[in-house]
């Protein structure tokens, strides 16, 4: 299995937004060889770069739902308070993910933001990707 990654992060700071360019997001494990109705995790990755951050917004972690099933739900990591979002769509193969921390407090470092259980449904080579606009 073939993943690829991008990111978006968005840094609130305490007098208005600033978009955090240097921070990315990867996913865990990079490739890796399934077979077919094998369960298996993959995590999001974040390294702030050295930026303080404040929340992630994934919208959208991308799967080919012939190829690969969500199973239940997203674990949120443990690197900000609250979870806004945590959808999966499995019909159309789209997670939805946001968290923002509490109180003003920045996280600054590499963590897992959330972790999410896959079952492969067929040979093929599935890509996961992140919708990515540079600036958005």
């Amino acid at each position: 299995m073939s993943i690829i990654a991008q990111l978006f992060i968005f840094v609130w700071a305490m007098f208005g937004s600033n978009i955090a360019e240097a921070a990315t997001l990867k996913l865990q494990p990079l490739n890796q060889t399934y077979t077919s109705g094998y369960v298996f995790d993959v995590t999001i990755m974040l390294d702030t770069e050295g930026a303080g951050v404040d929340g992630v917004d994934i919208h959208y972690l991308n799967y080919n739902p012939a190829l690969l099933l969500a199973q239940g739900s997203i674990t949120p990591g443990i690197l900000f308070a609250n979870t806004n979002t945590s959808t999966v769509d499995a019909q159309n193969g789209k997670i939805n993910f946001s968290q923002t921390s509490a109180g003003g407090v920045q996280f600054n470092g590499k963590g897992s933001v959330a972790t999410l259980k896959f079952k492969a449904l067929a040979q093929g080579t599935a890509k996961l990707t992140f919708d990515f606009t540079s600036g958005d």
